[in-house]
């Protein structure tokens, strides 16, 4: 065995659950933390972003930091249909919070930590930082789905957040469209999700999904660099005015 293949087998494996709030993921980590042979940490946005607010209720409209850089805004308004939509805007401070959130999760892996993690993703830059931050460790990425209209009933019953938050991010969050595994909550129990999740760890010891999205944002880059250093090499811009004929 070579010094990198040791490294590699001391470091834990992390199952990123990603799905809406109110989709079912805190319980589908406690079913892991049960049932599963190896022990889980258990983190996730809650243990993070809202570590830094006093209050992180979804209440008012912007919270601040006491030098005044913004944490986050939350966003009242409705859509085309009047359905209520509660939205948030992570600002400056909120986005330090992430990105120490995604280092923080490859430094309990880095440490022979195995983690599952509840997480939401708001906004799909935070999904390029995780998966660069990630790199060389074993990420299963399971997507947690349900209808909408269960969601929304979910959302009124646990009370945790109001009412149209949940909706705000239930079309964004899974856009990017690749994971290990997806999982229906409205279909399946936590304890079958966590079973699930455990027999595709067992049959597919190599996951795949993060490392094809590596190579998609690597794609995504390099098509960004090319097309500034071709501007850069050819400034004049050929619009319908100024080409012959």
């Amino acid at each position: 065995m070579t010094k990198r293949q040791s490294s590699d087998c001391l470091k834990g494996t992390i199952i990123i659950l990603n799905g809406p709030s109110a989709s079912g993921k805190s319980s589908i980590q406690k079913n892991i933390q049960e049932r599963f042979q190896n022990f889980y940490l258990r983190v996730g946005i809650d243990n993070f972003f809202d570590a830094l607010l006093p209050n992180p209720a979804i209440t008012g409209p912007e919270q601040f930091t006491k030098h005044g850089e913004l944490i986050r805004r939350v966003i009242f308004s409705n859509d085309t249909e009047g359905n209520p939509i509660i939205s948030l805007e992570v600002g400056p401070a909120g986005q330090r919070v992430i990105n120490g959130m995604h280092r923080a999760i490859a430094a309990y892996a880095l440490t022979g930590n195995n983690v599952v993690v509840d997480y939401i993703l708001y906004d799909l830059d935070w999904l390029q930082d995780l998966v660069n931050v990630l790199k060389g460790h074993r990420v299963y990425f399971v997507g947690i789905t349900l209808p909408l209209e269960v969601l929304e009933e979910r959302e009124k019953s646990r009370g945790t957040s109001p009412v149209g938050h949940a909706r705000s991010h239930y079309h964004t969050v899974h856009a990017h469209g690749v994971y290990d595994i997806e999982l229906d909550t409205s279909k399946l129990t936590s304890e079958e999700c966590a079973l699930k999740i455990q027999e595709y760890i067992d049959q597919h010891p190599e996951p795949q999904a993060f490392e094809q999205l590596r190579k998609t944002f690597n794609k995504q880059e390099t098509i960004k660099m090319l097309d500034i250093n071709l501007k850069k090499l050819y400034p004049i811009n050929l619009t319908t005015s100024n080409m012959p004929g």
